[in-house]
C-alpha cells in the first residue's frame, strides 16, 4: 500500500495545521491510524495519489488501486493514434481523458463533435473543461498571491477559487454544502467519555456488509458505542443518486439502524463518482436523524474529543484555511488520531 500523501494541488499548510497534523505512511491495510498530540480526530477521505476527481463516465471499481503517475507532457500523437485504433468505448474514453497539454484543445473539440460514442464525447468534453477552467484557477491563484487585501476580500477570492476548482473537476456542489457550520457538540456518555465506531468502504448491500454490521451490533450490545464516523466510500459503486435513493434503506438504515447512535460521515472517491452523490449524502441528513452530515467538511466535539471531517478528494485552499482556523481555536487535549482512506 502506498504512503498517504496529499495532492499536488494542496497549498502549503501553515500555522496550527503545520504544528498539529502530520502524514504518515500507511501499513499494508487501506486504513491508516496515526497517533499525534493533542486529542483531535481527523476523518479524511482521499482519492489517491493523483488527488483528481474521477470523470463522470469513468468505470467504477470496487477496489482502490494506485493510479500511475500522471505525465506532465503526454505524447499527444501517440494517444491520438491509440484512440483511432481502439474499438472499446471505455478504453477510448480513458485515452481521451489523458489528452492534455499544447495542441489538445482542437483535437478534443473534434472528438466531442464527431465521435460515435456519447460516452467518449463526454469524456473529451470533461477533459476540455478541466483544462480550460484549470487555467482560470491558476490565474486566480496567482492573483491571490499578489497584492494586499483584507481578510473578507481574501476569503471571497479563496471561495471563488474553490468554486472554479469544483467546476474544473466536473462538480457543482453549492458553497453552502461545502462550507462547515460552526463547531457543534454531541452528547458524551454518562462519565463524559466517548466510544467511537469508525469504518468505511461499506455500502454495497452485500452479505459481507450484513455480516460486518451484525458484528458491530454485537459489540455495541456488549459495550455501547457513543457515535460512529465513516471513513469514506460510503456507497458502492458510485454513491447515491439522491437523498431519497431506495438504497438508503438497504445500505444504511437496515444494517445500522438498530444501534441507535448518530453517524458522522466523510466522503471517499466512490461517493464522488456520481456527480449528485455528495449533495445527496449531505441532504439525507434531513431525512434520517441518525445520518448527520451538515457539509462536506465540518467539526464537532464529543466529550474530550474534537472530530474533523475533511474531504480530500479535492483539497482546496478554502478547506485548509478553515482547518487552520479551527485547529487554532481548538482546546482539545491528550492526543490526535488521524484516520485516512488512502
Amino acid at each position: 500500500m502506498p504512503a498517504c500523501r496529499p495532492s499536488a494541488r494542496v497549498p502549503p499548510a501553515r500555522g496550527k495545521l503545520t504544528e498539529k497534523m502530520k502524514l504518515r505512511p500507511c501499513g499494508p491495510s487501506a486504513r491508516c491510524l496515526v497517533a499525534l498530540p493533542p486529542l483531535l480526530v481527523f476523518v479524511v477521505a482521499t482519492l489517491g495519489p493523483t488527488g483528481r476527481l474521477p470523470p463522470a463516465q469513468a468505470q467504477a471499481v470496487t477496489e482502490d488501486e494506485e493510479a500511475p503517475p500522471a505525465s506532465h507532457h503526454p505524447d499527444l500523437a501517440a494517444l491520438q493514434t491509440a484512440y483511432r485504433g481502439e474499438r472499446d468505448d471505455k478504453k477510448r474514453a480513458k485515452l481521451v481523458a489523458d489528452m492534455t497539454g499544447p495542441g489538445s484543445a482542437e483535437l478534443l473539440r473534434t472528438i466531442v463533435e464527431t465521435d460515435a460514442s456519447d460516452d467518449v464525447a463526454l469524456a473529451a468534453a470533461y477533459t476540455l473543461r478541466r483544462a480550460a477552467v484549470g487555467a482560470v484557477v491558476t490565474s486566480l491563484e496567482r492573483r491571490l498571491s499578489t497584492g494586499t487585501r483584507d481578510a473578507p476580500a481574501r476569503e471571497r477570492l479563496v471561495r471563488d477559487i474553490e468554486r472554479h476548482q469544483m467546476f474544473a473537476a466536473g462538480q457543482n456542489l453549492p458553497h453552502f454544502l461545502r462550507e462547515a457550520p460552526p463547531v457543534f457538540s454531541v452528547k458524551a456518555d454518562r462519565r463524559g467519555g466517548v466510544r467511537v465506531l469508525a469504518f468505511g468502504d461499506f455500502g454495497d448491500g452485500s452479505e459481507r456488509q450484513r455480516h460486518l454490521a451484525e458484528a458491530m451490533q454485537r459489540l455495541h450490545e456488549r459495550r455501547p458505542f457513543t457515535l460512529a464516523v465513516t471513513l469514506g466510500d460510503n456507497f458502492y459503486p458510485t454513491g447515491m443518486s439522491g437523498p431519497n435513493d431506495p438504497r438508503w434503506e438497504r445500505d444504511f438504515k437496515r444494517p445500522y439502524g438498530g444501534m441507535r447512535i448518530p453517524f458522522f460521515p466523510s466522503l471517499g472517491n466512490h461517493d464522488w463518482f456520481q456527480t449528485d452523490s455528495p449533495a445527496a449524502e449531505i441532504l439525507h441528513s434531513h431525512e434520517e436523524p441518525r445520518w448527520r452530515m451538515p457539509a462536506v467538511r465540518y467539526t464537532f466535539v464529543a466529550g474530550p474529543v474534537q472530530f474533523f471531517a475533511i474531504d480530500t478528494n479535492l483539497v482546496t485552499r478554502a478547506e485548509l484555511d478553515w482547518l487552520d482556523r479551527e485547529l487554532g481555536k481548538s482546546t482539545a487535549r491528550s492526543y490526535t488520531t488521524a484516520s485516512s482512506h488512502c
